[in-house]
């Protein structure tokens, strides 16, 4: 379940990468989400956890993989933390109303991170069995 697990991972994890890249390297006029009044501060907070949440996902399953087989090591928790304090600041640009491109660069930074940690999964670099 482990292998399957992890390739789908990093399949939506490609994805999403692609998507974010083309993105940023195609600036065109994107459709917006539909948001409320400039200052609903509630409209604001629900985007940026509709944003946050495939990250969210992705590195909980991944805590739960890592821990469920024994502590990862130095390297893999500072991926970790880094896509939570990348997510963090996603967030805030998403409810300060930022322009795009620095949202998506800590998306894709987040990503980066995120695929290192499934990566790390793969049968090569471990000896677990799955």
């Amino acid at each position: 379940m482990k292998l399957q697990l992890t390739v789908l991972s990093l399949v939506f994890i490609a994805a999403l990468l692609i998507r974010e890249l083309s993105a940023l390297t195609n600036p065109g006029p994107q459709p917006r989400r539909g948001r409320a009044r400039e200052g609903d501060i509630m409209s604001r907070l629900g985007e940026a956890l509709v944003d946050g949440l495939p990250a969210y996902v992705l590195l909980a399953v991944i805590g739960v993989v890592m821990f469920s087989f024994g502590k990862p090591e130095r390297l893999p928790q500072y991926a970790g933390w880094a896509v939570v304090v990348l997510q963090i600041l996603r967030g805030l640009l998403v409810m300060a109303g930022e322009s795009r491109s620095p949202k998506r660069v800590a998306g894709i930074l987040s990503l980066i991170c995120l695929a290192y940690l499934w990566i790390l999964q793969l049968p090569i670099f471990t000896t677990l069995p799955y």
